[in-house]
């Protein structure tokens, strides 16, 4: 008995030595003694220039200069590709933080596990190929054998401290959203430590498929032998019984047999034989049984699979401690006890009698010869008798009682489920691979402590406690040889109890991605761009290539994917130009560049182009210079003046369909109006009366659209601005209106007649043929004011418009271009509701441009309408363009008005406001997908626009013709020749069509009585130096006498000749008439000129 308890004492003292090395070994219990540990000396110890000159055969490293992230896409799952990728050309993961006071750099780096040069750069195209693929965008460059150097050798420094971390990288959260984001990146760990000198270094060896597999197998078999020690079963019972047995047998059997056999040898002998047998038997038996006992057993079975679950636990160490502990970890747990104890007591008696008789006779004589026949017969006869009784009786009493009990080593469960946990995660890694690996700081002791401790716990997740962890803060006398195992790129081996351990854990390729996880947003030195993805080429539903095939297309740029360019062209159909292009865009982010880009590729296609610049005025200085590019502006001595009639309109063509009839550009001249200046109440129809009776004072009418005076008879705004007095003057508005309208109808249009203004609108306009059908640029940057710059743009609009309606082309190909710089001055957003008390006036003229602007798609023409604010835009315009150009946005409103309009989603639509310089999404309605293009640098001619002054144009002196024409005029005498007069007008220059037809009027019917005050503006129209003259000297003084001597000295100025005193007199009395009595309708001061001024 005492023998018995010894072994089951040793047994299970060696059960619980075994257990406890398992659960050290495989929770690495045994990583707080690393600092006590003695190193296994390197072998190989070289300065860091040979060391780098060798390294350079296994190692390569890439320095990350900037990453690029797809939100949509999970960063970990990529880099876990990137990693499995690597791994399967079996070379070792290196990834190094380093961080100094100012910025950050991150390498990642692979390590051949030979000094195959093939197999390293093998190694490193699959790392570059594959970061690239997954990470689009993101920029790198290669570290050659200096840059190794002294980028990671000299981090190294045996002057440092040295902290490893060893510990299972987890999750934290099992989805992730925009609204709970990943929270582990090392950004944590970078920001934690700004301004800090530090070197994160990591490595990671590749665990070979066959190893785990072997592992995974020992495992299961450990799992196996842990089963029965895991849980047991106790079953105690008790029992009394009490049998008596009586059984009485008799039998009786008898056998007879009788057998002769009788033989014939004739073969030289003879054999007789003959048997006679005779047997009896008889038993009869008495038995009785009593039995009553208990029984116990005791049985030790020692070692079973002792040698086969070796590798497995040193597997678990990531390093090349499996076979030392292996057997005696699994010879533990093989010697199994099983232990039972039992007592039996037996009684038995009985009684047995047993009869046998027989009798036998046998003869046999035999005699041989060398021939033998033979002859047999045999009889037999048998009779057998049977007698069996057999009387019984039981009575049996008895008592029973038992009970069960179940017990579960805990410990044991915990270590299966771990076991267990540890198989699921091979399962993972024999997906993704698995690695060996340790993260090493480098730094000074304080700071090594602080980023190893922050690391630790930015990396830990689900799981993590699967292991034990550890920081190890290595001594400085083992600093040394530290230094030269990470030198050579290795992780350190570590002597414990017998075994050879690493720093290193298993971790997978989805785990490492955490260990060795790249920023997920800027840091110092490194930014981190996350891009929305566009269609990498462009796609349209009609598949129409003919336009590429032919090189008819606006090539813009190449496809820009993730921050990168690639290759592709983006290319236009210059066809689908014609309807129209809207680009937008804030400051600086390439316009003007992709603006140009377009212009000459028109060009190079033969299509013309039109500029209509109101800012900036760069276009003259890109395409000025060039002889078949005309520019004009506003300031004569920078560019040649533009000049535009607004009155005017196509007419006097045989081909009606080649004319416009009057009130149709008399309608649209208004629209413009009201887009240009602030409307209300009767404004516009007080507006349109003064025009229409322009027209008519000019000899228009306006129902048959024709001049009987001349086709070339057009009103200016002096005209209408003189009407528009006299309407009001003359209509039924109380004071406050008339004041308030003349106010502000009549000082714009004043405005619009003196000055540079003066010049511009003028009956002397280029020809439309010059302006629409040529490359022109019109250069408005030097207007100041905003209204006027939306009347000069919504009169180039309008004439354009009028010159393509009168070409008699329909549903023609591209034919020229039109392009709207700063569009929001004319076609500005408007509110669409309407007031109880007025009409949207400016809604509905800023629709009729955009209609304008939509229909002469019809005829060849594409406008090209460029802004940096959408929202200022009306709606229209981004509706009816066909193709969006959209640049740089920072403003959300902007960025979802056009983002929208081009088919861009959310995140595309964010991705506008991060758009590079010269970056734009680009989207064509039979496009199937937008693009982002990097627009390509325009060919232009550098050098500011050089402009030479030309002499104005000298027309032939009119001056007697004016004499002649005023002397007729006030002496009230006519000319009956229409031709004569005809000719007499057509040799005035610069006198207003209104005051030709009065003229001509008058020379044809005289006034009765010459009426100064009707006769004051044509004479007035005829000398306006005079006139100005007048008005310096009022507004100098208010001598009347003075006025006099002035008016006097002007006259005689402009006749440049001797005058007679009375038409002296009539012209005088004319000119301050007309200002003093037409203008400033102040009749009394007239009348004290007339009595002061010496007249009278």
């Amino acid at each position: 008995m005492a023998n018995e308890i010894l072994v089951k004492e040793k047994a299970q003292f060696e059960l619980e030595n075994v257990l406890s090395m398992a659960d050290i070994i495989l929770q690495k219990k045994y990583l707080p003694e690393f600092p006590n540990c003695e190193l296994v000396p390197l072998e190989s110890e070289l300065n860091k220039e040979k060391l780098a000159s060798e390294l350079n055969k296994s190692v390569r490293f890439i320095d990350i200069s900037q990453i690029v992230l797809n939100k949509n896409e999970n960063m970990r799952d990529k880099l876990a590709s990137v990693f499995h990728a690597v791994g399967n050309t079996g070379a070792s993961l290196l990834f190094q933080i380093k961080g100094t006071q100012t910025n950050v750099s991150i390498l990642l780096g692979v390590k051949s596990p030979n000094n195959n040069t093939e197999s390293t750069l093998l190694a490193q195209n699959v790392l570059e190929s594959s970061l690239s693929g997954n990470f689009h965008g993101t920029q790198f460059h290669r570290l050659d054998s200096s840059e190794l150097k002294e980028k990671v050798l000299e981090n190294f420094n045996v002057n440092k401290s040295v902290v490893s971390i060893t510990d299972i990288a987890g999750t934290r959260s099992d989805e992730e959203s925009k609204e709970k984001q990943f929270m582990q990146g090392v950004e944590k760990l970078i920001d934690a430590m700004r301004g800090k000198e530090y070197t994160m270094f990591l490595i990671a060896d590749p665990i070979h498929p066959t190893d785990l597999n072997s592992n995974r197998a020992s495992l299961e078999a450990i799992y196996s032998s842990l089963v029965p020690l895991s849980e047991g079963q106790c079953t105690v019972s008790q029992s009394e019984s009490n049998a008596v047995n009586h059984a009485v047998s008799e039998g009786v059997t008898k056998t007879v047999s009788e057998s002769v056999s009788h033989s014939v040898s004739h073969s030289k002998g003879k054999t007789f034989s003959e048997s006679h047998g005779t047997s009896s038997s008889e038993t009869v038996g008495t038995s009785s049984t009593v039995t009553d006992g208990t029984s116990s057993n005791m049985n030790i079975n020692p070692g079973a699979s002792a040698a086969f679950v070796g590798g497995a636990i040193g597997f678990a160490l990531g390093g090349p401690a499996g076979a030392g502990i292996g057997a005696a970890i699994g010879g533990g747990i093989g010697g199994i006890c099983s232990f039972s104890k039992g007592k039996n007591h037996s009684v038995s008696s009985g009684t047995s009698h047993s009869h046998s008789s027989g009798s036998t006779y046998s003869f046999s004589k035999s005699t041989t010869e060398s021939e033998t026949v033979g002859n047999t017969n045999t009889s037999g006869k048998s009779v057998s008798a049977s007698k069996n009784v057999t009387d019984g009786t039981t009575d049996s009493v008895g008592e029973s009682l038992s009970y069960q009990v179940k017990f579960e080593n805990h410990s044991i469960s915990q270590m299966m489920k771990r076991i267990d946990k540890i198989l699921e995660r091979y399962d993972e890694c024999a997906d993704l691979g698995m690695w060996n690996c340790a993260m090493y700081c480098i730094s000074d002791k304080s700071n090594a402590q602080v980023a190893a401790n922050i690391y630790r716990s930015i990396i830990r997740g689900k799981n993590s406690a699967l292991e034990s962890s550890g920081v190890t803060i290595w001594p400085r006398e083992k600093t040394p040889d530290l230094m030269n195992y990470l030198s050579h790129i290795e992780h350190p081996q570590i002597k414990y109890s017998g075994l050879i351990l690493t720093p290193g854990t298993l971790v997978s390729s989805a785990e490492l991605a955490i260990h060795a996880g790249l920023p997920n947003h800027s840091v110092p030195g490194i930014p981190v761009l996350e891009c929305a993805e566009f269609a990498r080429s462009v796609s349209s539903y009609d598949n129409d290539d003919t336009a590429d095939e032919k090189n008819y297309a606006v090539n813009l740029g190449k496809i820009w994917h993730m921050n990168q360019e690639e290759k592709l062209n983006v290319s236009l159909n210059p066809d689908s130009l014609a309807s129209h292009t809207f680009i937008t865009g804030s400051t600086g982010a390439g316009k003007s560049n992709t603006v140009y880009k377009m212009l000459g590729e028109c060009r190079r296609l033969g299509v013309k182009f039109l500029v209509v610049e109101p800012a900036k005025g760069e276009y003259k200085n890109v395409f000025g210079n060039d002889s078949a590019v005309s520019v004009y502006g506003t300031n004569p001595a920078l560019t040649p003046l533009l000049r535009i009639n607004p009155f005017s309109f196509p007419h006097g063509n045989a081909d009606e369909a080649k004319n416009i009839h009057i009130l149709e550009h008399l309608d649209r001249l208004i629209e413009i109006f009201n887009v240009c200046w602030p409307m209300y109440a009767a404004m516009p129809a007080v507006l349109k009366e003064a025009v229409e009776k322009s027209y008519e004072d000019c000899g228009w009418n306006l129902t048959e659209s024709t001049n009987d005076y001349g086709d070339d008879l057009y009103p200016t705004f002096a005209d209408v601005a003189r009407n528009i007095r006299s309407i009001i003057d003359s209509s039924e508005y109380d004071v406050e209106n008339k004041g308030a309208y003349k106010g502000s109808l009549i000082t714009r249009l004043k405005s619009l007649t003196n000055g540079i203004n003066g010049l511009i609108f003028t009956t002397d306009e280029i020809p439309t043929e010059q302006l629409f059908d040529e490359n022109v640029i019109v250069d408005l940057s030097r207007v100041g004011s905003s209204e006027t710059k939306s009347l000069i743009m919504g009169l180039l609009v309008l004439k354009l418009q009028e010159h393509r309606m009168t070409s008699g082309v329909m549903n023609a190909n591209l034919r020229h271009v039109t392009v709207l710089e700063e569009a929001h001055n004319l076609l500005k957003r408007t509110n669409t509701e309407q007031g109880q008390e007025s009409a949207n006036l400016l809604g509905k003229s800023v629709e009729m441009l955009t209609n304008s602007i939509a229909e002469m798609r019809t005829y060849g023409e594409g406008f090209i309408i460029a802004d940096q604010a959408p929202a200022l835009l009306d709606m229209a315009v981004i509706r009816n363009t066909n193709t969006k150009i959209i640049m740089r946005l920072p403003d959300q409103a902007d960025r979802e008005l056009v983002g929208k309009a081009a088919n861009l989603n959310d995140d595309q639509i964010i991705e506008l406001a991060k758009l590079p310089r010269g970056v734009a999404a680009v989207y064509q309605n039979e496009w199937v997908q937008a693009v982002l293009c990097k627009v390509e640098n325009a060919e232009t001619k550098d050098g500011l626009y050089h402009y030479e002054k030309q002499n104005a144009e000298q027309h032939s002196d009119d001056t007697v013709q004016r004499l002649k024409i005023a002397e007729l005029l006030c002496s009230g005498l006519s000319i009956s020749n229409d031709e004569e007069r005809k000719e007499l007008l057509r040799k005035l220059y610069s006198i207003k069509a209104s005051a030709k037809v009065s003229i001509y009027k008058m020379l044809s019917s005289p006034l009765e009585k010459p009426r100064y005050t009707r006769l004051a503006p044509v004479i007035a129209e005829l000398y306006p130096s005079v006139r100005s003259s007048f008005v310096s000297s009022y507004n100098r003084t208010s001598d009347t006498v003075q006025w006099t001597i002035d008016v006097d000295n002007a006259i005689k100025n402009a006749v440049q000749n001797q005058i007679e005193e009375e038409l002296l007199r009539d012209i005088r009395q004319c000119i301050i008439t007309d200002y003093l009595y037409n203008e400033l309708n102040k009749a009394d001061l007239l009348e004290k000129w007339s009595k002061e001024g010496g007249v009278m």
